[in-house]
């Protein structure tokens, strides 16, 4: 949730573990729904929303994936930061994602 005042010009970063895929619904003819961004950036391994924050709300993004290959893999950190304030800035823990049959 935002804090004491608003944020904009946020970039939030999604780096998807080796061994999984994103599934781009833009290719599949999809994602043409509401969105609560500017611009998201899919990359092969990441994905990059940009967003503004107003103060006292919070916002849910989600990415799909598609599980490539049985192993345990790093899961990255997800970042959150101002694009034009290096004092604003958060990130979660690094953990393991594991895809067994």
């Amino acid at each position: 949730m935002s804090g004491v005042k608003d944020y904009s010009n946020l970039a939030l970063t999604e780096a998807i573990p080796s061994g999984w895929e994103i599934f781009n619904d833009r290719l599949a003819g999809g994602g043409s729904g509401k969105v609560d961004y500017s611009y998201r950036d899919i990359r092969d391994d990441r994905v990059i929303w940009f967003f503004d924050l107003p103060k006292g709300t919070s916002k849910t993004f989600r990415v799909k994936l598609h599980a490539a290959y049985e192993g345990e893999f790093v899961l990255p950190a997800v970042k959150c930061e101002a694009m034009y304030d290096s004092k604003v800035s958060a990130n979660t823990a690094s953990g393991t994602a594991r895809v067994s049959k």
